[in-house]
């Protein structure tokens, strides 16, 4: 996936959502965050499509892979992301409007047929969110200040590897998606101090780095940061901004396997 075309993709999703916070928290258009954040609203939709999408051109990558467990791995990862894509659509029952059965309605939070509302909602987020700050938030930021120090150890013939870890111009998308949250609450309080610890650190290597690109996402990503604190009553714990953060950690997500993919087919194309 060219760069250039997923930043500007991306810098478009931040001035949809910091103008639908705007128009919520001015009171220019009460309620249209909750239109576009709502069950089968724009970002559930776009979040569907991209994962059905990206899910089959992964199925069709692994068709034109000769190396077995490359294909066996593009098989069993695109296969997860239609399961994906179907789960986040509710498998169509939103689409289709048809009637949850009785064990999804008693048992499911949300009445919906789909297998992860199953779970308890405060531990399928946090899984979630632990997973992702740890391995695409804090690893990456720690490699960029130990990969030095690896490489003068007995492990650095497997330096390779960390490049395959999330680029640091990649964690600021997925930091972006972490900014949405409500704020200035008891059950949200642990993401907040992990999001002002990643700025901090983050903050640290743009002044190592010097690179005006990441320099100036970074201090978007701050004033964002103070501006969702500054209209926190405009999200919803359970809900609203939850969409949002999903739908960018999706197209991150996206962007990040792409890339991998790309580099070991074209390195299995040099090996021909």
């Amino acid at each position: 996936m060219d760069k250039r075309i997923f930043f500007t993709f991306h810098i478009l999703v931040i001035i949809l959502s910091v103008w639908l916070v705007s128009m919520e928290y001015f009171s220019v258009d009460r309620g249209i965050l909750e239109v576009y954040t709502k069950e089968s609203g724009f970002y559930e939709l776009g979040s569907g499509l991209f994962l059905f999408s990206f899910g089959l051109f992964l199925l069709v990558k692994a068709t034109k892979t000769s190396l077995v467990k490359i294909r066996y791995a593009l098989f069993l990862i695109g296969f997860v992301f239609i399961l994906g894509a179907l789960e986040e659509l509710s498998w169509g029952q939103h689409l289709l409007g048809y009637e949850s059965i009785e064990f999804a309605d008693k048992h499911n939070y949300q009445h919906e047929m789909n297998f992860h509302n199953f779970i308890p909602a405060w531990f399928f987020g946090l899984t979630i969110n632990l997973s992702f700050y740890i391995f695409f938030v804090f690893i990456p930021i720690l490699i960029y200040f130990y990969r030095s120090k690896i490489q003068m150890t007995k492990y650095a013939k497997y330096d390779f590897y960390l490049d395959y870890f999330p680029s640091l111009e990649l964690v600021l998308v997925f930091i972006f998606g972490f900014t949405l949250q409500k704020y200035f609450i008891l059950d949200t309080a642990t993401d907040t101090i992990a999001l002002v610890i990643a700025l901090g650190l983050l903050g640290l290597i743009a002044f190592k780095k010097r690179e005006l690109f990441f320099s100036l996402h970074l201090f978007l990503l701050v004033i964002i940061t103070a501006f969702f604190m500054l209209s926190h009553e405009v999200f919803s714990y359970q809900n609203l901004q939850y969409e949002v953060r999903e739908f960018v950690f999706i197209y991150a997500l996206i962007f990040w396997i792409s890339n991998i993919v790309n580099s070991v087919t074209s390195s299995e194309n040099k090996t021909k």
